[in-house]
C-alpha cells in the first residue's frame, strides 16, 4: 500500500486521494518527495477519533502535525518507530494516558508540543530537554502550568505537588544561608512573606526576593526543586560556592539574580536549559572558567551581566550581542574590550590576606612604638624628678 492510499483509509472522510502528493485540501497539507512518499502531513480539520497506529509506515514523515482537532485516548506507542519524524504536533486534542517512552527513540526530533490535552504521569528524561517542547495545560503533576481543575480532580489537596513541600524547601534554605527570621514551614504559610516570598493561588512559591539580607554559605541544591519558581533575587549578600547545577530544573525561571556576593566555580552549562529566562544576572562574584557555549540556547534572554568576576576564555560569537555583560573579566579576543590583567580568586584571597596581615603587622609596630615612648617619657620623669625638686627650692626670684 502506498503513503496516499494509507492516509487515504485513515482519513476517509477528507477526501485524500491516491495522488495526495499533488492534490490540495483545506486544512490538510501534505508533502512528499521524488518517490512518492509522504514526508509531511498536516491535518487541522477538528478530526474526532483515536490516533491511527498505521501512521507508522509512513517511515520518511518528518513532520507531523496532527493539532486542534479532537483525537481521544492514548498517543500510541507505535509512533516510536516514526524514527525521521522531526517535528510531532499533537497540541490541542483531547488527549489521555501517558507520554509513551517509546518516543525517545526519536533521535531526531527537535520539535514536540503536546499542550492543551489531558496527558499525565511523566516525561521521559530525553524528551525534557528537546529544544522547542510545550507540556503545558495537562495534568503532569510534576511539571508547571499544568490544568488546575484536572490536577485538583486527580489529587487530593494533601497531596497536591509542592504546595506544602515549597514552603518547607524555602524555609529550610533561608534558615541555612543565616536568615535572621523563622520562615513558617508548613502548607502555604510562607506566601504570606509577601514581597519576600509570592506564590501564586495553588500554594506554589512563584518568587523569591532576600536581598542584602547577610544571607551566607553555599546555596542550597534544593532550590531546584521549586517547579513554578520565575524569579530568584538574593544578590547583596555573602553567598559563596558554586551556582547549584539543580537550577537546570527551574524550567519557569525568568529572571535570575546572583551579583554582588562571593559565588565561585563556572557558571553551569545547565543553565541553558532554561527556556524562559530573560535577565541573568551573576556580576560581581567570584566566578572563573569559560562562558558555557549552552547559553546561546537562551532564547527568550533579553538582558545579561557577568562583569567583575574572572571568567576566562572567549566569548562564543552566538553572544557578541551581549559582549558589554561580560566585561572586566580575564577573557581574551579582540571583540572583548574592557578586560583586566587578572588575579584568580584563589591568588586575590592570598594576597587579601598578606595584606590584611600587613595591617596588622603596622598597628602591632605603632603600639609598640607609643609603649617605648610612654616608657622612656617616665624614665626621664624619675631619674630627674629628685634634680628638679632641689633646683626649684635653692631658686630665688629674680629682680627685674
Amino acid at each position: 500500500m502506498t503513503d496516499c492510499a494509507l492516509l487515504h483509509t485513515v482519513f476517509p472522510n477528507h477526501h485524500v486521494q491516491s495522488n495526495c502528493c499533488t492534490s490540495k485540501l483545506q486544512f490538510v497539507n501534505i508533502l512528499c518527495d521524488t518517490d512518492g512518499r509522504v514526508t509531511s502531513l498536516t491535518l487541522n480539520t477538528g478530526y474526532a477519533a483515536s490516533l491511527p497506529e498505521s501512521l507508522q509506515a509512513l517511515n520518511r514523515l518528518t513532520n507531523l502535525d496532527l493539532s486542534r482537532n479532537a483525537f481521544q485516548g492514548a498517543i500510541p506507542t507505535e509512533f516510536g518507530l516514526l524514527t525521521s519524524l522531526q517535528r510531532l504536533d499533537l497540541s490541542s486534542n483531547i488527549l489521555t494516558g501517558t507520554v509513551p517512552s517509546e518516543l525517545s527513540n526519536l533521535s531526531n526530533l527537535m520539535f514536540l508540543h503536546v499542550e492543551n490535552n489531558k496527558l499525565s504521569g511523566s516525561i521521559p528524561d530525553s524528551l525534557q530537554t528537546i529544544r522547542y517542547r510545550n507540556f503545558e495545560n495537562n495534568c503532569f503533576r510534576s511539571l508547571p502550568f499544568q490544568n488546575p481543575t484536572c490536577v485538583l480532580s486527580t489529587a487530593s489537596e494533601s497531596t497536591l505537588p509542592a504546595v506544602n513541600q515549597d514552603c518547607a524547601i524555602v524555609s529550610k534554605a533561608l534558615a541555612y544561608l543565616g536568615f535572621s527570621k523563622p520562615i513558617p514551614s508548613s502548607g502555604s504559610l510562607c506566601c504570606s512573606w509577601s514581597p519576600m516570598i509570592s506564590c501564586n493561588s495553588f500554594g506554589f512559591v512563584t518568587s523569591l526576593t532576600v536581598r542584602n539580607s547577610g544571607l551566607h554559605g553555599r546555596l542550597p541544591e534544593a532550590l531546584g526543586n521549586l517547579p513554578m519558581l520565575t524569579k530568584i533575587a538574593l544578590n547583596g549578600n555573602e553567598l559563596s560556592g558554586p551556582i547549584p547545577e539543580s537550577f537546570k530544573f527551574l524550567s519557569n525561571l525568568l529572571s535570575l539574580d546572583l551579583s554582588a556576593n562571593q559565588i565561585e566555580g563556572s557558571i553551569p552549562s545547565g543553565l541553558g536549559q532554561l527556556s524562559r529566562l530573560t535577565e541573568l544576572y551573576l556580576n560581581n562574584n567570584l566566578l572563573t572558567g569559560s562562558i558555557p557555549v549552552e547559553l546561546a540556547s537562551l532564547n527568550q534572554l533579553v538582558d545579561i551581566d557577568c562583569t567583575f568576576n574572572y571568567l576566562g576564555g572567549t566569548l562564543p560569537p552566538s553572544l557578541t550581542y551581549f559582549e558589554k555583560g561580560f566585561n572586566h573579566n580575564c577573557m581574551t579576543g579582540t571583540n572583548q574590550p574592557d578586560q583586566i590583567d587578572c588575579v584568580l580568586p584563589s591568588t586575590a584571597r592570598i594576597l587579601h590576606i598578606v595584606q590584611g596581615l600587613g595591617g596588622v603587622v603596622l598597628v602591632i609596630l605603632f603600639g609598640a612604638w607609643l609603649v617605648r615612648r610612654e616608657a622612656r617619657r617616665r624614665e626621664f620623669y624619675y631619674k630627674h624628678q629628685g634634680s628638679l625638686h632641689d633646683l626649684l627650692l635653692n631658686s630665688e626670684p629674680r629682680d627685674y
